[in-house]
């Protein structure tokens, strides 16, 4: 049975009676297809089932789909099926929409049209077209629609109507819709009473936007006309309630009203608006199609305010949180700006303004503010940022404060850096001086006289102006020590003075430095325990070795209108020091010693609860040099020149204690003059003065220098005793040292017989 198949030109007909022997379940039917020339779609026919005789049918019909096997064109594709708009028409007139099929076809191509409404309506405006149009096989390719329009007395706008395709058969839809266009004959628009809508007075949220539209003038007959709805800031669904509709003014009537319900939130926002369009009159032509509602908003405006920093170190960046009490609807700005507290603007951390802008729906932002390193131990210190000129919101709280912190490992790093130099040095270049400088006038003391007090003596100290004066510090048992020395000969078996000695002596140092502006300020001391025992290498050498106990302890505070901040260092060494001596000939000795020490550092830090510690060690050598420019009488002249290195290294913690290696070198040349003036009672009085220059080097405060000492010593040999006042100035410096100091010595040495201890007592004041 044929479907879209025909029998005779695409298939060959079949029928028949199948017959199934006992035990057979299955047989095939065969249909011959048919080769054609003609582009067509594929096609179907069927094979019916009817009167069975021993058995009943559940499937009577099956299907057959012929595929075509011609081009349908050189792009291998079906025509396509388009139509036109049909030119203008007046009422009562046909308008022809026509159909064009896009080549040829070899099989019949078949559509089906029908007419919708727009403006025009069916039944008032045009008559109702609808079917189906068949292209026949060959050269037909065009065809017409022709639709009826109506004439009627109501004087109107032109109107419109559409002709659509549908359901293609043999062809695809290229183009499936064109419009129709009635044009009235009756009066001409501009004779046609006006439509116009006003805008609506502003409304609060939860009310009623009431638009009013007027028809001017009055009309005979019916006027209608659409509206609906548009956003504008305002949003259909959350602002307001989307509209639409027609109204419908009856012969007469000239006003009518249009009512859009406004929505209440509980989102702060600025004023917003939307509005009502026109569309479509009937009977009448629009004058103003647009009206605009206003919708002001009855919530509070959300509140401003700004979140203190998290304390912040040195080198971060402060995060200021600033927060809006809830989400706006539209966006809200606020200024804001850094102000000085404690801490200042371009040294403590970056000036800052600038304007936040909460975009709608945003509540958080932030304000970070860079802070800056220096090389300053200092506490805590603050600044503020303040916000103002709100728009959209109001302040709440405008201020934060911003609280820097020192950041503990480079607080230390800071305090190791600028102190260890200077401690060490106090520490090494004092270990075994007492031995040549105070116990023995020279390497080997030929003949008992006394060298200069002060001689490698070694002060060191950076003073400032807010830095408090040693003389205020507690007498320690270190300080009263101080200088103090004592030798203790050993008896040799012919009853003189014996190759061996053991000797003993105490090194204080007050030592500060920096303040104001300058960077660490601190301040302490250096003491240091030498105890030592040598053997005489024939009549013009000594060697020998001497243990140390040193400690240097100190405090480094910062001061400032945020009070006092700092701590505390506590360094502790034993060290080893071998020694030699030696006279190269009657007018000059020289001498030698190296020396490592090993121990710890303690540091306690105000802002570290537990005590940070690291092992130390420090590794020294020093030379000197005595010559003797002039004897003559009890008049003497000496130059003196002395050379020192010396290495600290601190292991560090691991942690907030660093690793560091410091480096210091002291080169020093003097030349000292002094004159013995002998009395008859048997004591003499000798008054000495010393001038020379040194250098120091490595780590810490270096440069060059000029020292200037001097000092009258009075010395009765029979009774054993001696006593000196004494001073000395560091009177130039490249750097920041400052050093000054004077004394006072008293000696007790064996009698004539050269037995027993030789004792010496040396405070001293200065810096």
């Amino acid at each position: 049975a044929d479907a879209t198949a025909i029998e005779g030109s695409d298939y060959t007909a079949a029928s028949g009676t199948l017959g199934f022997q006992p035990g057979e379940t299955s047989k095939t039917i065969s249909v011959i297809t048919l080769d054609d020339t003609a582009r067509e779609e594929d096609e179907t026919f069927s094979v019916t089932l009817s009167n069975p005789a021993g058995a009943t049918l559940t499937d009577d019909t099956a299907t057959g789909a012929i595929n075509d096997d011609d081009d349908d064109d050189d792009d291998g594709v079906l025509p396509t099926l388009s139509i036109a708009d049909a030119q203008p028409v007046t009422e009562g007139a046909t308008a022809q929409f026509v159909v064009t099929l896009s080549d040829q076809s070899q099989q019949t191509v078949t559509v089906d049209f029908a007419t919708a409404d727009a403006t025009a309506i069916e039944g008032s405006d045009y008559t109702a077209a609808s079917g189906t149009l068949s292209f026949q096989p060959g050269d037909e390719t065009s065809k017409t629609i022709s639709v009826i329009t109506l004439d009627d007395t109501v004087k109107e706008e032109d109107e419109t109507f559409s002709m659509t395709l549908s359901n293609p058969g043999g062809a695809t839809l290229a183009d499936d819709t064109a419009t129709g266009t009635i044009t009235d004959n009756d009066e001409r628009r501009r004779d046609l009473p006006t439509l116009s809508i006003a805008d609506a007075d502003p409304v609060t949220e939860g009310g009623t936007a009431r638009f009013e539209v007027r028809l001017s003038p009055a009309a005979g007959r019916a006027v209608t006309v659409a509206y609906r709805t548009a956003d504008g800031t305002a949003v259909a669904g959350s602002d307001y309630t989307s509209t639409t509709g027609t109204l419908r003014f009856e012969p007469g009537e000239t006003k009518r009203q249009i009512a859009v319900a406004v929505l209440d939130d509980e989102t702060a926002e600025a004023e917003e608006d939307f509005s009502v369009k026109l569309s479509a009159p009937s009977g009448a032509r629009l004058a103003d199609d647009t009206g605009t509602g206003s919708i002001i908003d009855d919530d509070t405006p959300p509140e401003l305010s700004i979140d203190d920093a998290p304390p912040t170190d040195e080198g971060g960046t402060a995060e200021f949180l600033v927060r809006l009490s809830a989400a706006s609807g539209v966006a809200v700005t606020v200024s804001y700006r850094t102000v000085d507290g404690t801490a200042e603007a371009g040294s403590d951390y970056t000036a800052t303004s600038g304007t936040l802008r909460f975009e709608p729906g945003t509540t958080t932002l932030t304000v970070g503010v860079a802070l800056l390193t220096d090389d300053l131990v200092e506490g805590t210190e603050r600044f503020t940022v303040g916000l103002s000129d709100p728009v959209g919101a109001t302040v709440a709280d405008g201020t934060a404060v911003g609280t820097i912190t020192d950041e503990m490992e480079r607080r230390v790093g800071l305090v190791n850096r600028a102190v260890l130099p200077e401690v060490g040095r106090a520490i090494a270049f004092s270990a075994v001086r007492c031995r040549f400088d105070r116990t023995l006038s020279g390497p080997v003391a030929r003949d008992g006289s006394e060298g200069a007090a002060g001689y490698l003596s070694l002060p060191y100290a950076l003073t400032s102006d807010r830095q408090a004066s040693h003389m205020q510090q507690p007498l320690s048992p270190e300080r009263a020590l101080a200088d103090s020395s004592f030798l203790m000969p050993m008896a040799g078996e012919d009853g003189e003075t014996g190759r061996l000695a053991a000797w003993g002596c105490g090194d204080y140092r007050y030592l500060g430095g920096g303040g104001g502006d300058d960077g660490v300020a601190w301040n302490g001391e250096a003491f240091s325990l030498n105890l030592g025992a040598d053997v005489r290498l024939g009549s013009n050498a000594l060697a020998g070795v001497s243990v140390s106990r040193s400690r240097g302890s100190f405090n480094y505070h910062a001061d400032g209108s945020n009070g006092r901040t700092g701590g505390a260092h506590d360094l502790r060494l034993t060290g080893v020091h071998p020694y030699v001596g030696w006279s190269a000939s009657p007018g000059l000795d020289v001498w030698g010693t190296v020396g490592h020490a090993w121990g710890e550092l303690r540091i306690a830090d105000d802002l570290v609860a537990a005590p940070l510690t690291s092992a130390a060690t420090l590794d020294s050598g020093a030379a000197g040099v005595t010559g003797r420019l002039l004897a003559r009488g009890t008049t003497r002249l000496s130059l003196k020149g002395e050379g020192a290195l010396a290495r600290l290294d601190v292991a560090g913690d691991g942690a907030m204690v660093e690793g560091l290696a410091v480096n210091m070198r002291r080169l020093r040349l003097s030349t000292e003059a002094s004159r013995e003036l002998a009395f008859s009672s048997g004591g003499s009085l000798t008054p000495w003065g010393e001038l020379g220059v040194r250098h120091d080097g490595g780590d810490g405060e270096t440069g060059a220098g000029l020292e200037v000492g001097g000092g009258l010593r009075y010395r009765n040999p029979e009774a054993g005793w001696t006593t000196e006042g004494y001073g000395r100035w560091l009177a130039v410096h490249e750097g920041a040292l400052r050093e000054w100091g004077f004394g006072a010595l008293f000696r007790y040495d064996p009698g004539p017989s050269g037995r027993g201890p030789s004792v010496s007592l040396m405070p001293g004041w200065g810096d």
